[in-house]
């Protein structure tokens, strides 16, 4: 050993050497079991024996050696380096009992080696720095608990380890560049898993698990082909996979789990998209911009859906909704042009949007199981749309689209509400005389004030009657006594 001169203080044998380029305090620090205390020598500032030391580098532009000398490193417990400024690499193989590591926020590590033991590692942390290349965390044989690699833009590969029996709760490794397949099955996946933004990152494996997962998020990849999630069994939370442009296919598990959100927009989802499993579906659903998904075979659940949005793919023959009894809020389903049939639940929650137009709805459309209906109905141009069944409602309805289609006549008296200011647009829709005056008089009967109406296009002109029963003339002018803009033939 030896003996530092100018302060009396001894270095051990063995010693953990790195570089720092601090300005301003440098205060890292090493946690043990014991009594025992590091002692810190920092190149040029001294000496101090501390868990936690203070040196004063205010002003500080070079590199300087750090030294940290222990009697026994197996009793480091932790270790707190974050945001030290520590540079280059970080050999960290003494620490044989470390459970707790802090590395984060310092942008100039390029590399780390880990120490190989067996202990249970609940949380390491590097996120924030620039590891550079490969981080290998396999010498952990339990490591667990919260691993956070996140915003290390140089990061391309984790070598995660062959098995763990300590339970994951939160694996953080988006922003990096990690590339190619992430396997991840020698850990056992539970709480949050995000690993979002790796536009090279192109495949994960899992091992079956039935802990809960809170949330996973691995969108803005290049996942390609098939994400299996089959044995994932206490899936739920947030599922976002979204911007994965080569994924084609998501095996989801049977979980009857709570799921707040599930995006799969944007991506290449092929044929069919079985959610039957997903018992706890609900919240915000999103699977809109896969121009090849076909099919969706909804699961059914009571929880309440603030959006369902499958617009602009490729769905065909009929979408069945009937198990979604909480759905409500914001439907999309609209530019599907093989979609021929929407089955709809029976549901009291509040709907603000249903688009199905641009589809090629066929017979009738129906709503009556929708109590909770409102806000907006776009189901214009569907030439083989027939008729709508409307439901019994209060709520207001501020637009009605159902231009371009093949409906006949509305029953307009189910919308018992004050819906002033309605915005209706039947305009094209080849109606007869009966059907034109029919529909007009029926919309001034409602009593409703200042609203627009669109029965021109294709639709006969309106006549005052005498033949159809029905003064659409009068009903028009009576409308725009009332402050209605009308259009009409």
């Amino acid at each position: 050993m030896s003996l530092l001169a100018n302060n009396g203080l001894q270095f051990g044998s063995r010693v953990m050497t790195f570089i720092t380029n601090k300005d301003g305090i440098f205060n890292p620090t090493i946690n043990t079991s014991d009594s025992s205390v590091p002692i810190w020598r920092v190149e040029g500032y001294g000496v101090q024996a501390a868990n936690t030391p203070s040196f004063d580098l205010t002003g500080n532009t070079q590199d300087l050696k750090v030294t940290v000398s222990l009697s026994n490193f197996s009793k480091v417990s932790s270790i707190v380096f974050s945001s030290q400024n520590i540079k280059g690499t970080l050999d960290m193989s003494l620490l044989e009992s470390c459970t707790n590591f802090q590395l984060h926020s310092n942008s100039e590590l390029i590399q780390v080696i880990n120490p190989t033991h067996d202990k249970n590692v609940n949380y390491y942390s590097i996120q924030e720095c620039n590891i550079t290349g490969t981080l290998d965390i396999s010498t952990f044989q339990n490591i667990g608990g919260s691993i956070t690699f996140n915003n290390n833009p140089n990061l391309t590969q984790i070598i995660n380890p062959v098995s763990s029996s300590y339970i994951l709760t939160n694996y953080n490794g988006y922003l990096c560049d990690l590339t190619g397949t992430l396997d991840m099955t020698g850990f056992t996946l539970g709480g949050y898993f995000r690993v979002y933004s790796n536009p090279n990152l192109t495949g994960i494996s899992h091992a079956p698990t039935s802990e809960d997962i809170l949330a996973y998020q691995a969108h803005a990849c290049n996942l390609t082909g098939t994400l299996d999630l089959s044995g994932l069994t206490g899936f739920g939370g947030g599922f976002l996979i979204y911007q994965n442009p080569n994924l084609t296919q998501i095996i989801n598990p049977v979980s009857s789990n709570n799921i707040s959100t599930y995006y799969a927009s944007d991506c290449n989802l092929t044929g069919m998209l079985d959610l039957s499993g997903l018992t706890g579906l609900g919240g915000l659903f999103r699977v809109n911009g896969n121009p090849n998904l076909t099919q969706i075979i909804n699961p059914v659940s009571s929880n309440t859906f603030t959006y369902y949005y499958a617009s602009s793919c490729n769905l065909t023959g009929t979408l069945d909704l009937s198990g979604l009894t909480g759905l409500g809020g914001d439907l999309r389903v609209h530019i599907n042009p093989n979609l021929t049939q929407i089955i709809n639940p029976v549901s009291s929650k509040t709907f603000t949007y249903y688009y199905a137009n641009q589809c090629n709805l066929t017979g009738t459309l129906d709503l009556s199981g929708l109590t909770g209906f409102g806000g907006t109905l776009a189901v214009y141009i569907n030439p083989n749309l027939t008729s709508i069944t409307l439901p019994i409602i209060s709520n207001k309805i501020n637009v009605f689209y159902a231009f371009s289609t093949g409906i006949g006549i509305i029953d307009w008296s189910k919308l018992t509400g004050s819906n002033d200011g309605i915005n209706i647009r039947v305009d094209s829709c080849a109606f007869t005389a009966v059907e034109s005056d029919q529909n007009t008089y029926d919309i001034e009967a409602m009593g409703w004030a200042n609203g627009t109406l669109n029965v021109g296009g294709t639709n006969a002109a309106l006549t005052d009657g005498a033949i159809t029963g029905y003064d659409g003339i009068t009903a028009k002018n009576d409308l725009i006594t009332a402050g209605w803009t009308v259009t009409y033939n």
